[in-house]
């Protein structure tokens, strides 16, 4: 029986060790949160379609995140399926933004909000292939929610001064959203030069950068 005791602490220990490390990866690979479904308040449906800003990656919890703090501000019902990573062209053919505007369409939002850019431009995307996902994702709109009013963020860029290329997509992203009759909605780079908006990570925004985000979304869409 002695022999039994030592074998059972192992046991147990093993075990707990998997799940911790199964908590951990699953927190710095997935969203913050997965996309609630459409109450039946009566509230505005509002689908976010991004990358690992868009989110919530490093938010200290799922309502940190710069989409549900402007949800919670707006009084909308918020359906978040960005996921960490993707772009207009990056995570083809299953999770870029094309992919996620068909997810999001099954909860027939009035809005949809999309932001990014910076995962395509960080990984040698050139800037005509992305503009290119970026008239793809706008006709997917069109096409599973054509009532929906479209939103287009600017890329945002790192605490640090925004690369040539970042600048490039967002002057030849601009005319294309403007030309299609969705809102472009600039932010102006609103990380750069502001490290203590920046998780310990260096990439991402901590609480207070989601909230400034939130702030400027907020205060410029009409």
């Amino acid at each position: 029986m002695a022999w039994r005791v030592p074998a059972l602490v192992a046991l147990v220990v093993g075990v707990l060790v998997v799940a911790l490390f199964l908590v951990v990866d699953r927190r710095s690979s997935a969203p913050v949160a997965d996309a609630p479904s459409p109450s039946l308040s009566g509230r505005p449906v509002v689908a976010f379609v991004g990358d690992s800003y868009s989110a919530g990656s490093e938010a200290s919890s799922p309502d940190k995140r710069w989409t549900t703090v402007l949800s919670a501000e707006r009084g909308w019902n918020e359906i978040n399926v960005a996921v960490p990573g993707m772009g207009y062209d990056v995570g083809r053919p299953t999770q870029h933004y094309l992919s996620q505007v068909a997810r999001a369409a099954a909860s027939k939002p009035g809005t949809v909000i999309i932001s990014g850019g910076w995962n395509d431009v960080a990984r040698g995307v050139p800037t005509a292939t992305i503009v290119e996902g970026l008239r793809e994702t706008l006709a997917a709109v069109t096409k599973h929610v054509p009532e929906a009013r479209v939103v287009i963020i600017a890329p945002i860029g790192p605490a640090s001064s925004p690369p040539p290329d970042l600048v490039r997509l967002r002057d030849a992203a601009a005319p294309v959203v403007r030309s299609s009759g969705a809102t472009w909605l600039d932010l102006d780079f609103p990380l750069t030069g502001h490290p203590e908006w920046i998780s310990p990570d260096g990439l991402h925004p901590n609480d207070a950068g989601y909230k400034r985000l939130a702030e400027l979304t907020n205060a410029r869409l009409k």
